[in-house]
């Protein structure tokens, strides 16, 4: 007898998918007192078959334990074979239809997808236009304050004042002086 610990490294796998194989498969294990399972030799057998046929593909729902009789039985043709022959003829023609219309409508959406985004280029083109125009606008107004603000500002002639203020000097010290 065998915990789930020494099977999980027998197997390679984990304690925990020792214990959900258990559970899914519905296997009767035998417990010890603090419930711990205890496998014997043909409990780790089963659990490798199960190992087996989940790495064949199968899923955890498909797996079965043991092997079961498989019933045999002989399959009448329901469709003659002329018959079988046209039928499927029918079918590929319709499945190559369906993909010629489904090729069809990916390139009408794709060309319309085209469409919207090159009229979003266009769009955000002339709002780049826009926005170049109103900068241009901006820094013309700009300089022109610039060339109107030196123009208002009284002139300095190499260090000398203003012939105005000098003026005015001159008038006072003629009254006070």
């Amino acid at each position: 007898m065998k915990n789930s610990g020494a099977v999980a490294n027998e197997l390679g796998i984990s304690q925990s998918t020792v214990q959900r194989w258990v559970t899914a498969c519905n296997m009767k294990i035998e417990r010890n007192s603090h419930g711990h399972y205890l496998f014997t030799d043909e409990n780790i057998q089963q659990l490798k078959q199960i190992q087996q046929q989940l790495n064949d593909g199968l899923v955890l729902q498909q797996v079965e334990l043991g092997k079961k009789k498989s019933r045999k039985g002989a399959v009448k043709p329901t469709v003659q074979p002329l018959e079988h022959h046209d039928v499927i003829e029918k079918l590929l023609t319709t499945v190559q239809e369906l993909e010629r219309r489904l090729d069809d409508k990916a390139d009408s959406v794709a060309s319309y997808q085209l469409l919207q985004h090159r009229k979003e280029i266009e769009e955000l083109n002339k709002q780049i236009d826009r926005m170049a125009k109103r900068i241009e606008v901006l820094e013309t107004g700009k300089n022109h304050e610039t060339e109107m603000a030196l123009s208002s500002k009284p002139l300095v002639f190499d260090g000398k004042k203003a012939p105005n203020k000098q003026k005015k000097r001159h008038i006072f010290q003629l009254l006070f002086g």
